[in-house]
């Protein structure tokens, strides 16, 4: 009987754990398996707690029961919210990091065509978009230039326009999430980390778009 009890609680756990397979969080397959453990729990206690145990006996047993099982329950809790308030709090540092990286990439590659631009003195003979494009070979609107040191990972810089005094760069990241869930990103994603840098005569301007 025993073994049927075991085997019986082995595998309404895991199946339970595994319904929620589309998920790409652990907590709820974990939550969905402790509804069985608990009811199992349950369970086996009607069925060790029958006669000829005496009443006090039992009372004594449930009570230790409820205490144990409300403790349980509370660390449970404390844990998946300490576990999701850390999940949250690495994803904010993993944004941020992404975000100094990519004005790592798309400031020099700015800076570099406006330095071009400046060193032509007071005659220029090629705009600021122009010098943009010799410096970087192919940069055109929609097209991802190589900045210095960039590695090939999911980070990348987007030209979204060039004109003749201004250029706008675009920091984009694959993966790392930005503040507003809902921000349609220039390449289709949606909510994702992405950087607007505009360069004109003046500088580079900045502004975090999500």
């Amino acid at each position: 009987m025993i073994i049927i009890w075991l085997l019986g609680g082995i595998a309404a756990v895991t199946i339970a754990f595994f319904v929620p397979s589309n998920s790409p969080e652990l907590w709820p397959s974990l939550n969905m398996a402790m509804i069985p453990a608990a009811l199992y729990i349950l369970a086996l206690s009607f069925y060790t707690l029958r006669s000829p145990i005496t009443r006090t006996a039992r009372i004594v047993s449930w009570v230790i029961i409820v205490l144990i099982g409300g403790a349980m329950y509370s660390s449970w809790t404390g844990m998946e919210v300490q576990s999701r308030w850390q999940h949250n709090q690495l994803l904010k540092i993993h944004s941020a990091i992404t975000r100094g990286l990519l004005q790592s990439y798309a400031q020099p590659a700015a800076l570099s065509a406006l330095k071009e631009y400046y060193q032509q003195g007071k005659t220029k003979k090629e705009s600021l978009g122009k010098v943009f494009q010799r410096l970087n070979p192919g940069a055109a609107a929609g097209s991802k230039i190589q900045a210095a040191d960039m590695p090939q990972d999911s980070s990348s810089i987007v030209v979204k326009s060039i004109a003749e005094n201004e250029v706008v760069l675009l920091g984009r990241h694959q993966y790392s999430n930005g503040r507003n869930p809902d921000f349609k990103n220039y390449n289709g994603k949606t909510g994702k980390v992405q950087e607007r840098f505009t360069l004109t005569e003046k500088g580079v301007s900045y502004e975090s778009e999500n």
